[in-house]
């Protein structure tokens, strides 16, 4: 939990920053196919995902490729 409380800080800061710049770019964290099914797939972590209106890209570490892009 402590790692997602650090990762949603560093990622809404950043995100911040980028609007500043008026850009329009989505970003989206990258997190290993093993911690989405294991830890994301929580209804209260789904509910915080909704809340601030982050998206995800879901990789497979091993094999190196893009799983799922979720928004």
């Amino acid at each position: 939990m402590r790692e997602l409380e650090t990762a949603l800080g560093q990622y809404l800061i950043y995100r911040g920053f980028l609007s500043l710049n008026d850009t329009e770019q989505t970003i989206y964290p990258a997190i290993s196919s093993a911690i989405y099914n294991s830890f994301f797939q929580q209804l209260a972590i789904q509910t915080i995902l909704r809340q601030n209106n982050i998206f995800l890209i879901v990789v497979d570490i091993q094999n190196e490729v893009i799983v799922e892009w979720i928004n």
